[in-house]
């Protein structure tokens, strides 16, 4: 079901947040992977 387009940037995001320590650096990379995650269900729309 998940494309693999665009995964390794949520792993570099996942890295730069864990680099950056703290509560928000968490919420971050949740905002990113869901971003992620609809821009490449848009992509597969588009694609389709």
């Amino acid at each position: 079901m998940f494309d693999m387009v665009g995964r390794p940037g949520v792993a570099f995001f996942y890295v730069f947040s864990l680099a950056s320590s703290g509560p928000l650096s968490i919420f971050r990379v949740f905002i990113l992977f869901y971003s992620e995650t609809i821009i490449v269900s848009i992509r597969d729309i588009y694609s389709l």
